[in-house]
């Protein structure tokens, strides 16, 4: 039987991979580095996962460890094959690919040291998604999770004048790219506390969760961010569906409204807003 919701994120993340991955890396790539960056040598031993990999940048940042001589080899796991096809231009060599679910994929119980999910595990239900992960850890081995937490304010504003133009519901609704997708992570996952909760519930110790806003991305103009936002599809088809002109004052009234939030030599400061939690296998 087909799951609905795995046939829905398949759908949105090939849209994703066919879309522009470069304008998605400059924003992304630096809070994935980061939060490897960030994870204490004591930890890092064995054979490392990166669960929902997506474009690599997390499964690339791990390689920098491994080659240092910290972690064993990496492997990169997703259930978009398009976009584990797209990582294959940005990940390091040396990275294994393996295209399944996690609920699904053929790992053996204690196969890995250290499992990373960044931006990875908001489809999947806490509960069992966080039991399947401890069980794939070896005994003292380390999970580290990074998620979005509140929208930060850069967002809002371009999400409150994006939606003065672009017919989002309309079009969302005639090419519904998002349907079907289950909603129980964030229903759950609403705070720092539940991170700790869930991960307390699914057997694992030592357990560190955190709601802030870590790491800073300074882009040279507001134009990066906008070419951010558009590469993914919920925003890119109601874009679309815009008459050229239309666009244009659109992008025109964005660069401007952003330009407000600039610093003075006209560079934006990007400061997202994240859960990061990371915990121990007993």
């Amino acid at each position: 039987m087909t799951d609905p919701a795995m046939f829905s994120s398949q759908r949105l993340y090939r849209a994703v991979a066919e879309g522009t991955p470069a304008a998605i890396a400059s924003l992304i790539e630096p809070l994935a580095q980061d939060m490897v960056a960030r994870i204490p040598d004591r930890l890092l031993a064995g054979r490392a996962l990166d669960v929902g990999s997506g474009l690599g940048f997390a499964a690339t940042a791990l390689t920098r460890r491994r080659d240092a001589g910290l972690i064993g080899p990496v492997l990169a796991l997703d259930s978009s094959a398009a976009m584990l096809a797209a990582s294959r231009d940005r990940a390091s060599a040396g990275i294994g690919l393996l295209c399944a679910d996690l609920m699904r994929a053929p790992f053996r119980p204690a196969t890995f040291g250290l499992i990373t999910a960044s931006f990875a595990l908001n489809l999947s239900v806490p509960g069992p998604a966080l039991s399947r992960l401890r069980r794939l850890l070896v005994p003292g081995g380390a999970l580290f999770i990074q998620e979005w937490a509140a929208e930060d304010a850069l967002s809002r504003a371009f999400d409150d004048r994006f939606a003065t133009f672009a017919p989002l519901a309309d079009v969302l609704a005639a090419e519904p790219l998002t349907a079907d997708l289950p909603h129980v992570w964030a229903d759950q996952m609403q705070d720092a506390d539940d991170y700790h909760d869930a991960l307390q519930a699914a057997g694992f110790v030592e357990i560190h969760s955190s709601e802030s806003a870590p790491v800073t991305v300074r882009l040279p103009s507001p134009a990066p961010f906008i070419a951010y936002k558009l590469s993914w599809p919920t925003y890119f088809r109601p874009w679309s569906a815009l008459r050229d002109a239309d666009q244009q004052q659109l992008y025109a009234q964005l660069s401007a409204m952003l330009s407000h939030h600039a610093e003075r030599d006209g560079s934006l400061v990007w400061q997202p807003s994240l859960f990061r939690a990371d915990a121990c296998a007993p």
